[in-house]
């Protein structure tokens, strides 16, 4: 469970980052909340 939790983190990640650098701050922020 937690595996998959984390690849959807990275995940989630890598797409911000590819999508908009400053979504990546936002989304690090969010994940940090947990």
């Amino acid at each position: 469970m937690f595996t998959l939790q984390l690849f959807t983190a990275i995940d989630a990640l890598i797409f911000s980052l590819i999508a908009c650098k400053k979504r990546s701050a936002d989304i690090i922020k969010y994940l940090r909340s947990f």
